[in-house]
């Protein structure tokens, strides 16, 4: 290294401790990057790469960004994946001797971004951890935006699949683990594909763990090891990204899973909770929906309440109430909707300044949200629901602390925290000294002048300056014997002198550092604001997830209102009543008043519906209306519909249309049976299950067969099904089981013509009325001619289709039952417990023979 620059050294030195960061080095105004860091970040981020001398007149490759806008271009870089390390200057330039000294201050990274103003207000961005021993898995997750972290484990059932329905709920931005994830197949496909950023950490530095855990507490953790370790292992990551982060973290709470109705991915996904199938937006979703939030921290909870249904019959109540008093207290809703506009984002502003990245404005961001949290306060008087006035009853926490940084901050500081402006006058005397002396050093030495000429008589003496001597008292020759004794001759002059006091040069001193003092004092107090306001985390974090409630809860009401929808009565039974449901979405998005209602009651003895009916008619929607009907229930929320009752469901299944997996390796039908699979072996009788189709992609006897017996088996289970089919024979299950009832979509018939009505009515479809879905579609008429032909032929029983001068072609198609042939009379009656494995080599040889014999008399 001895070839380049002494910064170019510090620059090389630093760098090899952070090799697998982007290095943003500090020079001045502006983060250089050098080399291939230059190379990579001029490309990525649409900057110049320039060069810079080297040392011995080489050039090395060069692009910097200006500090002051720093955040877009590291915000772009996270983006692409990358990890980002801050160097800054760590010592004053002017008191350092040669090259200044610096450090790395901070890594930021896609899971530990925590500026708010490039985050999605929407979504919470997670850091996750996996930790894995012999016991099972451990796993933990933490917003540092906003202070959320929780922990859980698994040591028994299926470990990878619990553990990847809690990846893919989370949907973390970076994962730390303490070993190789290609193990667990369905995570390692999501962070490939994703380009999520892994961390191996062999094992948690017990003595830096101590140290940081004295001040954080696990609440309820004590049965969770494996979790424990987890979370140890973020906080060790973040300690060594952005330490500073720390302050944010104050209580590590339990992953509840047996407190929450379980929605695995796929269902997530089916169902489209959060985002569309189609383009992966939010816009059509049920989170599109049921998001009236007028703040960023309610909009977010909002989505973490979809992705977790309450089980509990008195909490959904306790919301049902909140949301119902809303609805019917419109100076209440109005009220509180008006000052929930007012409220900013307090938990990623607290992150902003747990991370140093605050600045005056933040601060009084925050202080209007807080003094408008607490105009809140006394609406709880007026509260009938329970939940509502409690929340509202924990918003005047921190009023000493709001009148305090009230009183501190001005009321519309600047951007920057260096160059003053930002602390309230009378606040601190110092600072109010500094800053008159700044704004009124010319009165005050235009009034030492009139003192001085007044005490002396010398009506000619002027204060002047410059910059070699700073400021003098100038007295002509004319006037020097009244000169007073204690003046300090400076200098002479042809016909004058200039003389100084030490009053006049204190004065000096502090007008002419005033500025400099003034915005360094600034910038200590507001510092120790700062400290002051972390000091209050846990505190703020509670007002913050009371405000997110009552938003979240109020963005219920406002839907509730809008679309006309009603309370639910939720209760432990296991029936279903939904009277007149709506699809929530769909009916918002087509035309006004068109979309049709249907009625849903699902009894102990009639748990099983197989539901038959043409393509196009509005069975899959029916059948997500009262899965999204029964999960906004368990959330809160009132729902589409005239009258619903629900009995909590602890799971629901979605087994709607499959594609092939790619990365997986897996077919249709494959993706198709994990996804049965996995419905057959975590059904309980009280989970809710959609089947919209089974064995499609196999042949139809195997289809056909597959489909019963996952019904007969779901009927064992007890659980509430809703089963789309098009395999007609399915229907006769009705008669052998009493759990098993038909329905069917109600269809108008006018000669050719047919109308679907979109009504679910009891009793099987006669037709699946195929030929005019094809209609619809636009297939051409001579296709639709000819399929209508060969319906005709094959509904009147023929065996065989003739070639006609029409269609020209034979579709040999046996539908009459048979005589058995020789071979299945033989295995009707073997007793195939008593077979040797010679005797029945035997037998397949033998039936192998005589079925070739039986093929070729059949083609003479």
């Amino acid at each position: 290294m001895t070839q380049y620059t002494p910064m170019l050294r510090q620059y090389l030195e630093i760098k090899s401790r952070y090799k697998d960061c982007i290095l943003f080095f500090r020079l001045g105004d502006f983060y250089e990057m050098f080399f291939d860091d230059a190379k990579y970040a001029s490309d990525a981020l649409n900057i110049v790469l320039t060069a810079r001398d080297g040392g011995k007149g080489k050039k090395i490759p060069m692009c910097g960004v200006p500090y002051h806008s720093a955040n877009n271009y590291i915000q772009k870089l996270i983006s692409c994946g990358k990890r980002v390390a801050i160097c800054e200057q760590v010592e004053d330039a002017k008191q350092a001797k040669g090259l200044v000294k610096r450090d790395v201050v901070n890594i930021i990274t896609p899971g530990t971004l925590a500026d708010g103003d490039y985050l999605d207000p929407d979504q919470n961005n997670f850091l996750m951890s996996i930790f894995h021993d012999y016991e099972g898995y451990g796993f933990s997750i933490v917003d540092v935006s906003t202070g959320y972290f929780r922990c859980g484990q698994f040591t028994d059932g299926n470990l990878l699949e619990l553990l990847s329905d809690e990846f893919l709920k989370f949907s973390p931005a970076e994962l730390v683990t303490n070993f190789e994830l290609n193990r667990i197949k369905q995570i390692d496909v999501v962070v490939n594909t994703n380009n999520i950023p892994i961390n191996y950490v062999s094992e948690s530095n017990k003595n830096l763990i101590n140290s940081i855990i004295s001040r954080i507490s696990f609440v309820n953790c004590d049965h969770l090891n494996l979790g424990k370790e987890a979370s140890y292992l973020l906080l060790q990551y973040i300690n060594k990204t952005q330490k500073s982060l720390l302050t944010r973290i104050t209580n590590i709470e339990p992953v509840v899973s047996s407190e929450y109705m379980k929605i695995d991915n796929i269902t997530k996904r089916n169902l489209e909770l959060t985002e569309t199938m189609r383009d992966n937006k939010k816009r059509g979703s049920l989170f599109w929906l049921l998001d009236n939030a007028v703040t960023p921290m309610g909009s977010r909870y909002v989505r973490e309440l979809i992705l977790n249904p309450l089980m509990n019959v008195d909490r959904i109540n306790k919301r049902l109430e909140v949301v119902e008093e809303l609805t019917n207290d419109t100076p209440l809703f109005t009220n509180i909707r008006d000052i929930l506009k007012n409220i900013l984002d307090i938990e990623r502003i607290v992150g902003k300044l747990a991370l140093g990245n605050a600045n005056g404005k933040d601060v009084r961001s925050l202080i209007i949200s807080l003094q408008q949290a607490e105009q809140l306060y006394p609406l709880r008087k007026s509260c009938r629901s329970s939940l509502l006035s409690e929340l509202l009853s924990s918003l005047n926490e921190l009023s000493d602390l709001t009148k305090y940084l009230d009183k501190a901050i001005m009321q519309d500081p600047p951007t920057s925290v260096k160059d003053g402006g930002i602390i309230e006058t009378g606040y601190n005397d110092e600072i109010d000294r500094l800053k008159d002396i700044k704004d009124n050093g010319q009165q005050w030495i235009a009034k030492l002048e009139a003192n001085e000429r007044q005490q002396t008589g010398i009506k000619s003496l002027k204060i002047g300056f410059n910059k070699v001597f700073g400021y003098y008292l100038e007295i002509t020759k004319s006037n020097l014997h009244l000169t007073p004794e204690h003046y300090i001759r400076k200098q002479t002059l042809s016909n004058a002198e200039r003389y100084i006091t030490p009053e006049l040069k204190q004065k000096e001193e502090d007008i002419l550092t005033a500025e400099e003092k003034l915005n360094k004092l600034e910038f200590e107090v507001f510092s120790n604001i700062i400290k002051e306001i972390l000091q209050h985390v846990y505190a703020l974090q509670r007002i913050a997830q009371s405000i997110a409630t009552i938003d979240s809860l109020s963005s219920f009401a406002q839907v509730a209102i809008k679309y006309d929808f009603v309370r639910p009565c939720v209760n432990y039974e296991n029936n279903i009543k939904i009277v007149n449901g709506r699809h929530p979405v769909i009916e918002q998005v087509v035309e006004i008043g068109s979309f049709i209602p249907n009625t849903v009651s699902i009894a102990d003895n009639d748990i099983f519906h197989i539901i038959t009916g043409p393509n196009m008619s509005g069975k899959s929607t029916y059948m997500r209306q009262v899965a999204l009907i029964i999960l906004m229930a368990q959330i809160g929320s009132f729902v589409p519909a005239s009258q619903a009752t629900i009995g909590i469901v602890d799971r629901l299944f979605t087994r709607v249309g499959a594609s092939d997996d790619i990365f997986s390796g897996h077919s249709t039908f494959m993706v198709e049976m994990k996804e049965v699979a996995n419905i057959c072996k975590n059904a309980t009788k009280k989970s809710f299950v959609i089947l919209d189709e089974i064995g499609r992609g196999t042949s139809t006897y195997d289809g056909m067969s597959i489909a019963r017996a996952v019904s007969e088996f779901l009927v064992t289970v007890g659980c509430r099904v809703l089963f789309a089919t098009h395999y007609h024979e399915l229907v006769d299950l009705a008669d052998l089981y009493q759990e098993i009832n038909n329905y069917s979509v109600a269809v108008h018939e006018d000669g050719q013509d047919i109308v679907f009505l979109h009504k679910i009515i009891p009793g099987p479809s006669n037709r699946s009325y195929g030929i005019h879905v094809c209609r619809l579609a636009g297939i051409p008429k001579e296709v639709i001619s000819s399929a209508s032909k060969y319906l005709e032929l094959l509904e009147s029983g023929k065996n065989e289709v003739a070639a006609t001068s029409e269609v020209q072609m034979s579709i040999p198609l046996r539908f009459e039952s048979q005589k058995n042939s020789k071979v299945e009379d033989e295995i009707m009656a073997i007793n195939a417990e008593h077979l040797t494995p010679f005797n029945a080599l035997t037998y397949i040889v033998k039936w192998q023979s005589e079925i070739i014999r039986e093929k070729n008399n059949d083609k003479n």
